[in-house]
């Protein structure tokens, strides 16, 4: 394989997640995440310049320079002129970051506003830094992307496929259609359903939205390669950046990494035959996260304290009613046991 293609990335850590194990094959040139497309096409306001001296508090540890250029970027409205000034042959691409909410931030005495991405890294720096400084007494307004219009979002997409195909060949632009997982396995390979409130929204919206934000930039960039996904992707949860239905095994960016080695070198004639051979192994990862998840809760069971008959013989439990005694039974079931019999006593 030709050594170090130059590649440029708009999209999720997925995208730069995928070249993780690439062996020096690829350079990067501009790495474009933590930002909306919508951000991206917006305005700045003239009257407000935010730089590294706006930034002095740590709000993110990793890769700290990297984390705040990307953040003035999208406060500055640069991101497109860094892509211009310095880009790669090829462009790996998702729609995954437009999932993220937008942040509208009005000045007390300006009448532009400015429209930034959400993200966590933004809300961290407003928190410690930008609130304190450039965007002190600012009016924050927040825009849930999943409440835009089909119109809206088609506007936009044309307009980013606009900027996309002006600086990169379509054949040399690779999306891939990124979705989230709505399993993970935990660190004994047992799989479960992402469950918390914040999960479950992200994953429902984006099965949603994104779909159709695919299909209206490949109405735009018909001639783009695209990479599908298989069916039955799993996230991890001892991923490096934690559990998220964003965050993949390792075998899924294997098969990304398979699937561009192909498209680059010409051969995507194999991406029917990797797609098989992927979709056996995602769901033999399934299956296997499904078996360990069973084995683990006969075994507890098996090991398991009769709590009931511990409930029983407490006295002071007796008068409770089906209901307050049922929440027992439930309590009893989870491993603090005492802690959790405490807590519904009272």
């Amino acid at each position: 394989m030709e050594i170090s293609k130059k590649v440029s990335i708009i999209g999720s850590c997925v995208c730069r997640d995928t070249f993780k194990d690439d062996n020096g094959n690829y350079s990067f040139f501009t790495d474009i995440r933590f930002t909306s497309p919508i951000s991206m096409l917006s305005k700045p306001v003239p009257q407000i310049k935010a730089d590294f001296i706006h930034l002095k508090r740590k709000a993110m540890d990793v890769n700290g320079n990297w984390f705040k250029k990307t953040l003035l970027n999208d406060i500055n409205k640069t991101t497109i002129d860094a892509l211009k000034a310095k880009h790669g042959d090829y462009l790996i691409m998702d729609m995954a970051e437009a999932r993220m909410n937008l942040a509208t931030i009005h000045w007390p005495n300006l009448e532009s506003t400015l429209t930034v991405t959400n993200s966590g890294l933004f809300r961290k720096h407003y928190r410690f830094n930008l609130s304190k400084n450039i965007m002190k007494n600012t009016k924050l307004e927040i825009t849930r992307v999943s409440l835009l219009s089909d119109e809206y979002w088609d506007q936009i997409i044309r307009q980013y496929a606009e900027v996309i195909r002006s600086l990169f060949q379509e054949s040399n632009i690779i999306l891939i259609k990124n979705m989230p997982a709505s399993y993970y396995l935990d660190g004994n390979g047992c799989l479960h359903h992402y469950e918390t409130p914040s999960h479950c929204t992200e994953i429902f919206e984006c099965n949603i939205l994104l779909p159709k934000l695919y299909d209206m930039f490949l109405k735009y960039c018909p001639n783009v390669n695209v990479i599908e996904i298989p069916k039955f992707a799993i996230g991890d949860a001892n991923h490096i950046w934690k559990t998220n239905p964003f965050h993949f095994t390792k075998r899924y960016y294997d098969y990304l990494l398979d699937c561009v080695n192909a498209i680059i070198d010409k051969e995507k004639s194999k991406l029917g035959d990797i797609f098989a051979k992927y979709s056996e192994l995602f769901y033999s990862d399934f299956e296997q996260g499904v078996k360990n998840q069973i084995d683990s809760f006969y075994s507890g069971v098996e090991n398991r304290i009769d709590y009931k008959e511990i409930i029983d013989q407490i006295e002071e439990f007796k008068p409770l009613g089906r209901k307050k005694r049922g929440l027992m039974l439930l309590a009893a079931s989870k491993k603090d046991f005492v802690k959790n019999i405490k807590r519904l006593k009272k």
